[in-house]
């Protein structure tokens, strides 16, 4: 919450037309690995679905090459949502408009159970390939999705299960 409170101040702190907004839509690839903390592992599934983002940023610094900010992801994971939240958003701009980022965070996989865990990740883009439009590749992780195990789970040793997502999308952006 501490961190929440940190950066909504931060975005505050900067005139308001200096924050950029990004809206992202893309193809996800996906592995799943299910188990209980590393007991009764389960190879899970893979496949593919899609991704939608909305983040915000802000520059910070001197050089006006580092972009601080926080986004939302929604990603089609075996036909269920995974709503994600970066807390944190950091990219860096290099001298040719690359953008390299970093992102920490927390996801809930809407399963039918509560079912929450940590979000983290990376990735390089290219905005502004043609006027608005861009390119983004990101690697994320979602770790340690928790909840009770469900009659349709693998049998194990507790009564509680975890998930770890890893995934790989290439999408589409546009900024504003």
């Amino acid at each position: 919450m501490q961190y929440l409170i940190i950066f909504v101040m931060t975005l505050l702190s900067t005139a308001a037309y200096t924050a950029e907004l990004e809206l992202a839509a893309g193809v996800n690839f996906y592995t799943q690995k299910i188990g209980s903390g590393g007991i009764d592992v389960a190879d899970g599934d893979t496949g593919s679905g899609h991704i939608l983002s909305m983040k915000i940023h802000s520059p910070h610094g001197d050089s006006q090459q580092h972009l601080l900010g926080a986004g939302v992801d929604i990603v089609d994971i075996n036909g269920q949502q995974l709503l994600a939240f970066r807390a944190v958003d950091y990219q860096w701009v290099n001298s040719h408009d690359y953008r390299i980022g970093a992102f920490i965070g927390a996801a809930s996989l809407d399963s039918g159970a509560a079912q929450t865990g940590y979000y983290l990740g990376g990735n390089i883009s290219k905005p502004n390939i043609y006027k608005s439009l861009g390119l983004s590749w990101e690697i994320a992780i979602s770790s340690g999705l928790g909840r009770d195990r469900l009659p349709t789970d693998p049998e194990g040793q507790r009564p509680d299960i975890f998930m770890d997502i890893y995934s790989s999308s290439l999408s589409l952006i546009y900024s504003f």
